[in-house]
């Protein structure tokens, strides 16, 4: 075509500017490559001549105009420009997304993306719909800041989104960046999420079926899961014009697929196995179903039960997923009240561990009509559907250190994200984000009916969280024949010198009261803020019982009663003092008027090098090093020290330690002399762990906090190399 036509380069894209009265008679367009610039007349038809220069709009109103360029004879037309003017419209408060589509790629009866076409079902949801057809079109898009400032411009496919709310009049769009386009979409769009700024797709989600209720349940429990470790989708509510019409209130959410798992794992998407309800959706499920079959034939009673699972799973994620979807009573998931639906999990590499996703929770907190009364956690042990996920969770829930690791958590999460004042001020933020934009999709589409229908249906959301939290304990108690809850109330004296943590949370403000569960014994620690230490806990019930340790400030308690756990705190002492000496097995630290060391970091020349109880000292120079004890603090003054070179691995193979396995990714077991001490060092020289062989001649390492990577284990004279490396 460059030939035939003489074209050698495209001509540059057109700047479009208006005059008053906004563009509805006059354009100006120019370009610094042309060599003259024209006033053009828009005809009625909405072409635009000149001797030189032509440019067509797709469609002329009172919002949108395109244009394109050509110079005749020489060059190539150039890209469409487009420019959006909003005219006596509302003033935005969130983004505005503004789509152009060709009308027929959008309305056509037999190929267009948003009608029902021939051959549609006369059922909701209209399956056989074109809407339901796997239909991608070619779009363009502009992006507003809140401002109304243009942010970007892109070109895209754009498809119809989602399950059966596709059948709603305002349906959900899926924008696919290309890079046979202008690539991904490079922009900030998530105010949770500031870290993320590449995108290959995402979605505008109408609100699910909740598109004519709250318009944002899902967009709120993905919020809520994201603080927790839970892979979840973020959420920007965001206005939307559709060539030039204004089409309402969506969201904008992050679509986890296998390009976003690789940007947030920094991997290739080649890497990512991403499992769906029905099978791979990338990658290969092989390696699913195979770790799933080593967790089902390993016994729940074997002391390696939970290494294993965590080796292949990533086991905070799994707890905290499983703790949502049912604590929501999630019946669209599971196959609890049909076939398998909206459970997906992944594993970014073959090196990582397998994770789930929580999407698409419109079906929760009751809305197509479940009871707070339901138990779900029974339900996703044994579902109307039964899948290999039940299974696993069916299975999992038999190993104790498992099952009270999920209830304690469960019972976290219960008494703060899901306590009514705490999930109140949730939904007020996302109420308040698309408050003002309600009235103008109200008026749209009429749907929510009304402000008030849709706050209502808030209220509705709001009112069966308060119940929820009840019963959630209730079904906690009847699943694992809990015999009763305990209220634990949390405090510190004096008020601003410490805080206390109970299991994975350290809840604040102080004093605080939560309920925790008998035969489920509750790990309770003192944290001392900076410029004081731990001194004791009050005297209460589990201390008089000898259940709990009145001078350790960390505690595992099994409950029988409620009680208060009020840790006393004292300001630290001015006489500590830290002093390094040199041994076989490098520096250490001797300590005077200091209960016990936190952590040691070590210093050399007046740089940090590292943390451990001990340092190898590879080069010369001025070593120190700074005890932490609490929220205290005591450095050893700067001493000079012979560099003794690298902890080389010693070619000595009659002495030299047997490890075994190695590499390892739990546990390490070195074979030497009955009763020798031996020390672990990281790549970097730091004392991660010591012990000592028992009468077998075996010491045992415990890896399961142990970064990857190569360790040097010694004993006595004699090194040898560790591999710490999971997922092998």
């Amino acid at each position: 075509l460059r030939a035939a036509c003489g074209w050698e380069d495209s001509t540059p894209i057109p700047v479009v500017t208006h005059w008053w009265p906004c563009f509805i008679e006059w354009f100006k367009l120019c370009s610094e490559e042309l060599k003259r610039m024209d006033m053009i007349k828009v005809d009625s038809d909405g072409k635009i001549r000149c001797d030189n220069v032509e440019a067509y709009t797709l469609k002329f109103a009172e919002t949108i105009t395109e244009a394109k360029a050509v110079l005749v004879g020489e060059e190539l037309p150039s890209d469409v420009q487009d420019e959006v003017y909003i005219i006596d419209e509302f003033d935005p408060d969130i983004p505005t997304f503004s789509i152009l589509v060709n009308e027929d790629d959008l309305w056509d009866w037999d190929s267009g993306i948003y009608v029902m076409g021939p051959n549609a079902s006369g059922d909701y949801p209209h399956f056989g719909a074109n809407f339901w057809q796997p239909w991608s079109r070619f779009a363009r898009m502009q992006i507003f800041d809140a401002e109304g400032t243009l942010q970007l411009r892109e070109n895209m496919d754009l498809e119809i989104h989602g399950g059966w709310s596709r059948a709603e009049p305002q349906r959900s769009f899926r924008l696919d960046f290309k890079n046979e386009y202008t690539g991904n979409l490079e922009w900030p769009l998530f105010p949770d999420k500031p870290e993320s700024v590449t995108f290959n797709n995402i979605n505008l989600r109408n609100g699910g079926q909740h598109s004519w209720a709250t318009k944002m349940q899902d967009a709120l429990i993905n919020r809520l899961a994201m603080r927790t470790h839970v892979v979840a989708g973020a959420w920007q509510p965001a206005h939307l014009y559709l060539n030039g019409e204004y089409w309402g209130l969506y969201g904008a959410r992050e679509k986890y697929d296998e390009h976003s798992i690789a940007y947030d794992y920094d991997v290739s998407t080649d890497d990512v196995d991403l499992i769906g309800p029905q099978g791979a959706l990338a990658g290969s499920d092989d390696a699913f179903f195979t770790d799933i079959n080593v967790l089902q034939s390993t016994s729940t009673m074997s002391s390696s039960f939970l290494a294993v699972f965590e080796s292949l799973f990533d086991v905070d994620n799994y707890i905290d997923y499983f703790v949502f979807e049912t604590y929501i009573q999630n019946m669209d998931w599971m196959g609890i009240a049909w076939g398998l639906n909206n459970t997906k999990v992944f594993r970014p590499s073959a090196e990582g561990r397998w994770t789930y996703l929580l999407y698409d929770t419109d079906a929760g907190f009751g809305f197509f009509g479940g009871s707070i009364y339901d138990n779900y956690i029974e339900s996703a042990r044994s579902p109307g559907f039964p899948s290999v996920h039940s299974e696993l969770f069916d299975h999992v829930l038999n190993n104790a250190p498992f099952r009270r690791r999920f209830i304690n958590r469960y019972a976290d999460l219960v008494n703060t994200i899901f306590q009514p004042w705490a999930f109140s001020v949730e939904t007020n933020i996302a109420v308040d984000a698309i408050e003002t934009a309600m009235p103008h999709h109200i008026n749209r589409w009429n749907s929510p009916q009304s402000m008030g229908s849709w706050l209502n249906s808030i209220n509705a959301m709001v009112t069966h969280n308060l119940s929820r939290v009840t019963t959630s304990r209730d079904h906690l108690m009847q699943s694992f024949n809990l015999p009763n809850a305990y209220e634990c109330t949390l405090d510190a004296v004096p008020a601003m010198a410490g805080l206390v943590r109970i299991n994975t949370i350290t809840p604040g403000p102080l004093p605080w009261d939560g309920i925790y569960f008998e035969n489920v014994p509750v790990e309770i620690e003192a944290v001392a803020q900076p410029g004081y230490l731990f001194e004791k806990w009050e005297t209460n019930q589990h201390i008089a019982s000898g259940e709990m340790e009145q001078f350790s400030k960390l505690n595992t308690i099994p409950l029988f009663t409620d009680d208060l756990y009020q840790a006393h705190f004292i300001p630290c002492p001015e006489d500590a003092s830290a002093t390094i000496e040199a041994g076989d097995a490098g520096l250490s630290v001797t300590t005077s008027n200091v209960p016990y060391a936190d952590s040691i970091a070590w210093h050399v020349d007046g740089v940090t090098v590292g943390l451990g109880t001990g340092w190898w000292p590879e080069f010369s120079g001025n070593y120190s090093a700074t005890v932490f004890f609490d929220g205290c603090s005591v450095t050893a003054g700067e001493t000079y020290v012979e560099g003794l070179g690298t902890m080389a691995v010693e070619a000595v193979e009659a002495s030299r330690p047997t490890i075994y396995p190695n590499p390892a990714q739990a546990r390490a077991f070195i074979q030497v002399q009955p009763g020798a001490t031996v020390h672990a060092f990281s790549a970097h020289g730091e004392l991660v762990q010591t012990t000592t062989a028992g009468a077998d001649g075996v010491a045992t390492l415990d890896l399961r906090n142990w970064p990857e990577g190569i360790y040097i284990v010694h004993s006595g004279p004699i090194r040898e190399k560790l591999i710490v490396q999971r997922g092998g």
